[in-house]
């Protein structure tokens, strides 16, 4: 079973717990919530701030090099 939320000592903790029919015993685990999602908050910061940092040059490039296409003129070369 899964224990989504606690409060062990005054901090959030997440724990689980399992019980062996066949040795009977139970093993119970717990983590606090800090520990637990630390490594979730780390990626998702660092996968958001690659993915500000794409939009960031396309929207760069766009203006760049994605101006108004009518006001160019048309690279024509006469055959004489």
């Amino acid at each position: 079973m899964w224990q989504d939320t606690g409060i062990t000592g005054g901090v959030r903790t997440y724990g689980a717990w399992l019980w062996d029919n066949q040795l009977k015993i139970g093993l119970a685990t717990e983590i606090d919530e800090a520990d637990a999602l630390g490594p979730f908050y780390t990626i998702r910061t660092v996968i958001l701030t690659v993915l500000g940092i794409t939009a960031l040059l396309a929207l760069g490039s766009l203006a760049v090099y994605g101006g108004d296409r009518r006001t160019r003129r048309p690279c024509v070369t006469e055959i004489q």
